[in-house]
């Protein structure tokens, strides 16, 4: 078995070849054997970066920053931190990083261009002379009717924030209350603010379903399972699949494939779920982070009891 140092030298030569998913991936093993080394991290973090995947950059930049580097990885860390938040449009974080960059190395070329950049963004764009209302110049005492009304000030809005739609599926939301019990329902707030409490979409309890107790692992098994494909469609849709829930899902089919007498029709089950979630966006990095032991176990699983569907299983299953 190799050491975490001998896997991020593989990391860095499948790196240095463009390959950047399979380089994450050896990270990722490093990382379990060395879970506080930040330049474990800060590598995958370039992976990510290279794959556009923002979001776990900026996690892994951030993870990196938090456990302590010397100066040299700092710098990479928080250019790499930068890089990220630029791609998640988040403009003020991202001029923080490079601003960092350069405290700690004020000669950093790179992270000046990306200042530069970042200050000749305009947050809003100028209005269209089209969209602008002209009052004419005159000596007047009162402004005309159409346009004294654009003075008269606007009711304040019941509430400050605008809440996000929330997506329509009862019966996840039942399923849901019977694996983690019922959601807690939100304390009273006082009169001086009418903002309410978002609700907790479904996809929050999908990802965090392997915190469930071992005697509760069962259910939330065949609660994935037995998902049908439109909810699914409903929750990853328009974001993209998770590693957690895909490994989750996985551990779900091995558990079952030695359990068949208590799961019909498993087989198609599966099939069919990860022919659905082939099509999400973010399935490929996904499936690539998963667990590489309950993939194989799967798939020798498969050979042995379903070899006519093996082929079809490799198609999704990387």
């Amino acid at each position: 078995m190799l050491t975490a140092e001998e896997l991020k030298q593989e990391g860095n030569k499948a790196f240095a070849n463009k390959e950047y998913k399979k380089a994450a991936k050896i990270y990722r093993d490093a990382i379990q054997l060395d879970m506080y080394n930040p330049v474990l991290y800060s590598n995958r973090a370039q992976c990510f970066i290279n794959l556009q995947d923002y979001q776990r950059a900026y996690r892994d930049t951030t993870t990196g920053i938090n456990l302590g580097a010397p100066v040299p990885l700092l710098v990479k860390l928080y250019f790499r931190n930068g890089i990220a938040s630029k791609g998640l449009d988040r403009l003020q974080k991202a001029k923080e990083s490079f601003e960092m960059v350069l405290k700690l190395e004020p000669t950093n070329s790179a992270a000046k261009l990306e200042l530069q950049k970042l200050d000749k963004v305009t947050p809003n764009p100028p209005q269209d002379e089209d969209s602008l209302i002209n009052i004419p110049i005159e000596d007047v005492k009162e402004l005309p009717q159409k346009f004294a009304k654009l003075l008269v000030p606007k009711p304040e809005p019941e509430e400050l924030i605008e809440q996000p739609k929330k997506i329509e599926t009862p019966n996840i939301d039942k399923d849901i209350d019977e694996l983690f019990g019922k959601k807690p329902k939100p304390k009273p707030r006082s009169k001086v603010t009418t903002v309410k409490p978002q609700e907790i979409s479904p996809m929050h309890y999908l990802t965090t379903l392997k915190f469930l107790p071992e005697d509760q692992k069962a259910k939330g098994y065949k609660f994935v399972l037995g998902l049908d494909s439109d909810s699914y469609e409903n929750i990853f849709g328009s974001s993209g699949i998770e590693t957690e829930f895909l490994q989750f899902f996985l551990d779900a089919a091995v558990y079952f494939s030695t359990h068949e007498n208590e799961f019909p029709d498993l087989n198609s089950t599966v099939l069919q779920h990860l022919q659905r979630f082939a099509k999400f966006k973010k399935y490929d990095l996904a499936m690539l982070m998963c667990d590489d032991n309950t993939k194989t176990k799967l798939i020798e699983l498969i050979k042995h009891k379903h070899p006519n569907n093996l082929q079809e299983y490799l198609t999704y299953i990387k």
